[in-house]
């Protein structure tokens, strides 16, 4: 199971980056999740970019085109988890939930 939120955060920056929390149920920090983020340059294209979280179970992912944006994310011995939304001109913060197998 995966569930986004994003929230607005001041800050001028050329593009919106995602800050990506990856959590258990019971919000234990997940580490070293594979976290692939795809966004649309333009419409005739796709770019994804691959990152891992780190022990407190957070990536950053700078430069995210605004837009349909969607983040994958698999670790041994959990289900993956797979969210998409909207990205609005401003950074996001998503958490991730993922569920033991």
């Amino acid at each position: 199971t995966a569930a986004a939120r994003s929230d607005s955060a001041g800050g001028a920056t050329s593009r919106p980056a995602l800050r990506l929390l990856v959590t258990t149920a019971d919000s234990t920090p997940l580490p070293e999740v594979t976290l692939d983020v795809t966004d649309r340059p333009d419409a005739q294209r796709e770019r994804t970019r691959t990152i891992v979280t780190n022990l407190l179970g957070v990536a950053t992912v700078p430069d995210v085109i605004p837009g349909p944006v969607t983040v994958s994310a698999r670790r041994i011995g959990f289900q993956a988890g797979r969210v998409s939304f909207a990205l609005a001109d401003s950074t996001a913060d998503v958490r991730m939930v993922l569920s033991p197998t």
